[in-house]
Formats: structure tokens, sequence, C-alpha cells
């Protein structure tokens, strides 16, 4: 039974469906300061991974905000990059599943969850590898931008080409 004084507040509230790009930045549901109080929260600059069903999709915090058991976090200390755990837990989709529960629907409870071990490099390093993959999800971005464009250019031609609008002549 969702309690209606716990939600339509100021505070945030992130579900998997707020998970679609890198950051969380807002959140489509939002908890009042009673809602806020008994949830599970964290910082911005925390990692968010999914652990039930869609095991391993994961986003970096601008806001900070809660979420329910669906979710769990990462807050790193100054020892760690977080944009670094992001491509991390982004390329760690199939050996978080290995931890997952059997049944109807896979789950990665916490506890597992905090059991698992990763390799770090040192900060630096985290660093650098982590400008690099940023760079390359920009240059992704840019080209799925244009190619957007050239199949909306494609389309248009397409209606004045086969409607007969144009003629070409040879």
């Amino acid at each position: 039974k969702l309690e209606s004084e716990n939600w339509n507040g100021e505070y945030y509230w992130c579900t998997a469906e707020d998970m679609k790009s890198k950051y969380v930045n807002n959140t489509a549901q939002k908890l009042t300061k009673k809602g806020w109080s008994l949830a599970r929260t964290v910082k911005a600059n925390s990692i968010l991974v999914t652990c039930l069903a869609s095991i391993g999709i994961n986003a970096i915090t601008n806001v900070e905000c809660s979420f329910n058991q669906q979710i769990n976090s990462i807050t790193p200390n100054e020892n760690f990059s977080t944009e670094f755990i992001y491509y991390l837990m982004n390329n760690s989709k199939e050996n978080l599943l290995k931890y997952a529960g059997a049944g109807a629907l896979p789950m990665l409870n916490k506890n597992t969850f905090s059991s698992i071990k990763f390799k770090f490099p040192t900060l630096s390093e985290q660093t650098a590898i982590a400008e690099i993959l940023a760079t390359a999800d920009r240059e992704l971005t840019l080209q799925k931008e244009k190619l957007a464009q050239l199949q909306t250019q494609k389309k248009g031609l397409m209606q004045v080409l086969l409607t007969g609008k144009k003629r070409l002549m040879s």
C-alpha cells in the first residue's frame, strides 16, 4: 500500500526508469519529507546499480536521492573515481548476473552485492581510463545524433522522390 503522505514532495526518488542515461539529475517521482525520512538515501556523486530483473543498469547521481530495494548503491571515497566505478559496473553486468539468486526474476541482494570484489588501479589510472571512456561516449553520442539527422534527411528525400514531387533528369 502506497502511503499518500510519503509522495508528491520535493525529494528525489530514483527508480530504474530514471536511470536511462549516465546521470540522474531528476526523478519522475518525488518523496515528501516524511517519505524521505523512511527511505534509503545516497549523496550526489554515488553510483546506483539495479539488482532485480534487469541487473546491472547503472547511473551516477548528480543529486542526493532515495531508492528502493531493487537498487544498490556505491558511494566512493576520495581513493576512487566515481566515473571509473560507473564504467566498471557497466562492464560487469555478466559478472553481477553470476551472483544473482535464481528465481522468477534474477535478484542480487545487498549483502551479496557488497561482498563482490573488484580490482582497482591507482586513482590516477582510474581517472585516465574514465576520461578515455567518457570521450568515447561523447563521440558515440555525436555519431548517433548525426545518424538521426541523416535518417531524417533520407526520409524527407524519399518523400519527395517517391511521390514524384521531385523528378530526376538523366
